[in-house]
């Protein structure tokens, strides 16, 4: 605890590069290095600290994340509301013993039914954040849309979610996350890549755990983890409440012993 007392802990988002690794420990190409920032801090009285230390590292502007938070980190809408949405449409009919033709580029062929799915978790997650400012831990959650379309890369406010990811130059030649069928011909998904081991224990069952604090139901939420889970061989939701086999292994609150509205003041409110 005394060591504790010493320590700042930063949240940057997004991450400053978009990068692919060229050479395997040896070199990567960077697409892109972000100009615009958003951090959450704890303890929050280091924020102006930790604001000028980001600023000296990569430039840009820095700005608190919601309230400046580091709940709101965890919480922001980035790569759990981008990937799950985006492979849940495109998978969603897939069955074991089927093959899709062809790997479509991730964003460039990004769909309107994968922005809809998007839309539908990121109001979603808005809404768990309300429910908690309501109980008592303040949260700002934004849309995906407003901040990390318009904030950090300057999209017209006029444009789309669609749009701006078909059009964006930091994500494009981006394949989806599937590998050639055993029989040689076409496609079928990885649940063994990131997009899949990342961002559905430690993102979404992280929302949905938090969801379940505040008491807000999740229905698109739950139905991209539940389709996710059976192809993973994990059991994270069962019966509409994050209380599966496997819970253990994901970034949620309830891993860490935090169940309750009054786990979350005691941990974020400590005095």
């Amino acid at each position: 605890s005394d060591l504790l007392g010493k320590i700042t802990v930063v949240g940057l988002m997004p991450m400053p590069f978009n990068c692919r690794i060229s050479e395997f420990g040896k070199m990567v190409q960077v697409q892109e290095l972000k100009k615009h920032y958003s951090i959450g801090v704890m303890p929050s009285t280091a924020f102006d600290e930790s604001k000028l230390m980001i600023e000296g590292m990569f430039g840009g502007s820095v700005l608190p994340a919601g309230k400046g938070t580091f709940l709101e980190c965890s919480m922001f809408p980035i790569n759990a509301i981008i990937h799950p949405s985006r492979l849940f449409t495109l998978l969603s009919s897939w069955e074991e013993g089927n093959v899709l033709d062809e790997n479509p580029l991730f964003y460039e062929d990004f769909t309107p039914e994968g922005a809809l799915s998007m839309d539908e978790t990121n109001k979603e997650l808005i809404e768990i954040g309300k429910s908690l400012t309501a109980k008592g831990v303040a949260v700002d959650i934004p849309h995906i849309f407003d901040w990390l379309a318009c904030y950090v890369y300057n999209e017209p406010k006029e444009s789309t979610l669609q749009r701006f990811f078909q059009t964006n130059d930091a994500y494009k030649g981006f394949r989806c996350p599937l590998i050639p069928a055993s029989s040689g011909k076409g496609f079928v998904p990885d649940f063994t890549n990131r997009y899949f081991t990342e961002d559905i224990p430690c993102g979404l069952c992280l929302y949905k755990g938090l969801a379940d604090i505040a008491e807000v139901e999740t229905p698109k939420i739950d139905e991209i983890i539940m389709y996710c889970q059976k192809y993973m061989k994990k059991e994270y939701v069962v019966n509409g409440k994050l209380v599966g086999k496997d819970v253990g292994e994901t970034s949620s609150p309830q891993k860490f012993g935090i169940h309750t509205i009054d786990d979350l003041k005691k941990l974020y409110y400590p005095c």
